[in-house]
């Protein structure tokens, strides 16, 4: 049913995040390829269990019916939202691997005032959207392995922030969650 809305929201959210790449400020410092080829491969297998489930795993596990399209939607939106304004909110700090960027600072400021890493919190509300949508185990699987890449790329942000900033982002680490506001 209307499945149209849902890629919808990631189409916009890819022109956007594509056209909001050119204003990022000159890198210093860049992750080892290594772990850049880690996340991406977990990344691109999650999106293909996501977009083109295999046989298999594309049987329902719950009925989908009008108000849980709805809803799941609505939460898909939600997230792509909250990762947009978290990414305005980085400003020219944003990049699409993890780096430190000339004047870097820690941003603990709108969304990062309630996780670290809003960007990854907003895109994986996204997705429990699509996962919700979907209904089928192979959209689980995509999550799972998309969340999976996300925490490796996670520990590399947090092991670099911490060399960079020591102290000031250890207290920064102490107030603010990583990923569920309040909690994880």
């Amino acid at each position: 049913m209307w499945p149209w809305l849902f890629d919808a929201p990631w189409a916009v959210f890819a022109v956007w995040w594509t056209v909001r790449a050119f204003s990022a400020a000159r890198t210093e410092r860049v992750e080892a390829s290594r772990s850049r080829v880690a996340f991406l491969v977990l990344a691109a297998a999650g999106v293909l269990f996501l977009l083109a489930p295999p046989e298999p795993l594309r049987r329902s596990l719950w009925p989908v019916s009008t108000p849980l399209l709805c809803a799941a939607l609505a939460l898909e939106v939600a997230g792509i939202a909250f990762a947009i304004i978290a990414r305005e909110y980085l400003g020219s700090m944003w990049s699409g691997r993890v780096t430190l960027k000339e004047d870097h600072r820690i941003v603990q400021s709108g969304p990062y005032r309630l996780v670290r890493h809003p960007i990854y919190t907003g895109v994986l509300t996204a997705l429990l959207g699509v996962v919700a949508a979907r209904a089928n185990p192979a959209a689980i699987l995509g999550l799972a392995m998309i969340a999976a890449g996300l925490a490796r790329k996670i520990a590399s942000e947090e092991a670099l922030l911490r060399e960079h900033f020591g102290a000031a982002y250890d207290d920064y680490r102490r107030k603010v969650a990583a990923i569920i506001p309040f909690i994880l």
